[in-house]
């Protein structure tokens, strides 16, 4: 695939059509150069092309809008003043209508032209998309959109698009790509991808099979099962989407409420109000806590105060309570007590009872006479003890408990001694505070104002972040638990599909089916070692060709699943957070390098910002070795201070097409023919 046109209609920076001519490729001369200051279109050049080849991509619309992503309608019709749609602003207020990006390229067997454009109203657009070729009977238009998106995954599939249309500034992204992500991506460059569907695929009809092998109510339950496994895995989803959503708006609030507390700090003349404000409220705080702490002592303090104030006469009067209990006629008391207390119930209640009934009266009275002379043998308490303490065992053992933890535990008077203390304390900062708010100045009533609009602003703000998170942390705890349902629910499906016997011959095609399943499996990783193998020469073979005199790296290593190691002299790891900006760029580039040799597939590459953070050193390698050789075709959109004179002088030999973009007023990018440097013609493709 040679590019030999492109013309960019009313798109992004883009005003009326404005042509490339690419055509002049030879083998010595594969350059295009399209240079222009920031904000003239490069970038927008760039983004054409992978809307043309890609259309309205996840990454398309996640790269408009810091923490939010526009919905495929969004990105083409707008959304809001942050992103204003795929047309020209210009030409939208001029009353155009459409808008759109072609391209015409050269391969083995013809010329392909390839359009996408769009018509956009106030409120609906219409897309289209056409592909011809001198090789077709007929077009493909809108109507075959099938067939036109697998004549292009023949080409160039979406998964091929970061690895030869990307921003230099953007590439060391892929050396630092999640692992899994990054060995999808190579599987699908590689063409070990189709192999796994295959694999999958395999594995489904497996599936199958296996259900044909269950009785019809086992196979109902199943399918009941499978259901319920796809409303978790929709949940799954939505609570995913939710959790982005209020992690992006987590960002917007916090974005906001760092610039209020700037507007607010820079607000000098307030800092005496501010500070005013502060004191007045640690001084209510102060003025509770007080008013807690004395009502505290008043409520504890004249009930147990008599006794803490006289522990020793507490302790003596513990003393002898003890000895009273324990002493003999003290025993002898209480056992009296209780068979005064029970036995006239067991002789007059109990059987055997009196030959002649008596009346309850005479029970009564014989039960109270038995009663008093059972006690009337007790002891004079008087005459327990030497104490002057006359109160029998039972009263006894009441008033111990009673006293016994006043003289066991000292926390009360530890605990009035801290509230005195705080007592103490709060006073002495009351005293200070009202000391400061005496000093405070007295502001403008505008400034005030003002002021205090933008304290409330910035209480609201913490406020919403603070219930934001607290919702995010629930919807992630929601979302744990149904994965967690969502696991179990998988294991019931599993035991369910192999609870039960499979036919005789359902089980003959499911273990043929194992079968070719794990010799595709084998065969998947014998390529992937070739691949590997392939892949680890040749990014080797460019990161020293690319590399100056740095020793730091000595080799990368390529894993089994396309894991990328880092190795010094001595053959330890180096870790990623141990390499530059700029190392890991060229690491990427020479990933990207090595996929493109190995993958063999002749796609132009686009690279924006060509030169990135790469050192002066390292830029020359770059421009000497990397870009006349890395492909058939390459297209760089540089500014003047990426390429001055000396280094467009390195790449000159190699230019066959140059094209600067004008775009003096912001909205209106044109493209002139003209050399960046050594200017001989000038051309406008207006």
């Amino acid at each position: 695939m040679i590019f030999e046109e492109i013309t960019i209609h009313n798109l992004f920076a883009y005003y009326g059509p404005q042509r490339f001519d690419l055509r002049g490729l030879t083998d010595k001369k594969n350059i295009v150069m399209i240079s222009g200051r920031n904000g003239y279109g490069k970038t927008n050049f760039l983004n054409s092309i992978k809307l043309l080849f890609g259309g309205v991509t996840d990454a398309l619309r996640s790269s408009v809008q810091r923490g939010r992503k526009p919905s495929p309608r969004q990105y083409i019709m707008g959304a809001g003043d942050d992103w204003l749609g795929v047309m020209n602003v210009q030409a939208r207020a001029d009353g155009k209508k459409s808008c759109g990006v072609e391209t015409v390229w050269r391969e083995e067997k013809g010329t392909v032209r390839l359009s996408r454009t769009w018509t956009i109203n106030a409120n609906a657009f219409e897309s289209n998309i056409q592909l011809d070729a001198e090789f077709f009977k007929n077009p493909l238009t809108k109507e075959n959109e099938d067939q036109i998106n697998h004549f292009l995954s023949e080409r160039i599939p979406q998964s091929y698009i970061p690895y030869f249309f990307f921003d230099g500034e953007q590439i060391q992204e892929i050396a630092e790509a999640n692992w899994n992500v990054q060995q999808q991506h190579m599987e699908k460059l590689l063409n070990i991808a189709p192999m796994e569907r295959l694999i999958e695929h395999i594995g489904y009809v497996a599936g199958d099979w296996k259900r044909e092998a269950l009785d019809q109510k086992d196979k109902a339950e199943l399918i009941r099962l499978e259901n319920e496994l796809k409303e978790q895995q929709a949940k799954v989803e939505a609570k995913g989407q939710t959790i982005d959503d209020i992690s992006s708006e987590i960002e917007d609030s916090e974005a906001n409420l760092h610039y209020l507390n700037r507007t607010i700090e820079g607000m000098a003349a307030f800092r005496n109000q501010s500070e005013e404000v502060k004191l007045k409220q640690v001084k209510a705080d102060l003025e509770v806590r007080r008013s807690e702490i004395q009502k505290k002592i008043a409520t504890i303090l004249p009930r147990h105060l008599p006794l803490y104030s006289n522990l020793g006469l507490t302790g003596r009067t513990v003393d002898t309570l003890h000895e009273i209990i324990d002493s003999e006629s003290g025993i002898q008391s209480d056992l009296l007590n209780k068979l005064a207390q029970h036995l006239p119930s067991q002789v007059f209640e109990m059987p055997p009872y009196p030959a002649e009934k008596l009346t309850q009266a005479q029970l009564n009275f014989f039960k109270e006479r038995l009663a008093n002379n059972i006690l009337g043998y007790k002891a004079n308490p008087a005459h327990w003890t030497g104490s002057l303490i006359k109160i029998d065992a039972v009263q006894a053992q009441k008033t111990l408990d009673m006293l016994l933890p006043f003289v066991h535990s000292k926390s009360f008077t530890v605990e009035l001694a801290d509230k005195f203390r705080d007592l103490r304390n709060i006073k002495a900062r009351l005293h200070d505070i009202a000391d400061q708010l005496e000093n405070i100045s007295t502001l403008s009533m505008d400034e005030q104002a003002l002021y205090e609009k933008r304290v409330k602003e910035k209480n609201l703000a913490e406020g919403k972040i603070i219930d934001l998170k607290a919702d995010l942390k629930k919807n992630q705890s929601e979302l744990k638990a149904i994965n967690t349902l969502l696991k179990k629910q998988q294991e019931k499906i599993k035991h369910q599909q192999e609870r039960y016997k499979q036919s005789q011959m359902a089980r003959k095609k499911v273990e043929k089916a194992n079968l070719f399943k794990t010799f595709f499996q084998e065969y998947k990783n014998e390529l992937k070692k070739l691949r590997r193998k392939a892949i680890e020469e040749a990014v080797n073979k460019h990161f020293s060709e690319l590399m100056t005199s740095q020793t730091f790296i000595d080799k990368i290593e390529i894993g089994d699943d396309f894991d990328i190691r880092y190795m010094d002299a001595n053959q330890n790891p180096i870790g990623m957070g141990s390499l530059s900006a700029g190392m890991k760029q060229l690491v990427a580039t020479s990933l990207l390098w090595a996929l493109k040799d190995v993958s063999q597939k002749n796609i132009p590459l686009i690279v924006d910002t060509p030169l990135a953070r790469i050192d002066r050193g390292h830029q020359e390698n770059l421009l000497r070795r990397y870009y006349p050789k890395a492909a058939q075709q390459i297209i760089v959109l540089p500014t003047d201070s990426e390429i001055d004179e000396a280094k467009y002088k390195i790449l000159e030999p190699f230019i066959y097409r140059e094209y600067i973009l004008q775009n003096p007023t912001g909205y209106k990018t044109s493209v002139v023919e003209e050399k960046m440097y050594f200017q001989t013609k000038r051309v406008n493709h207006a």
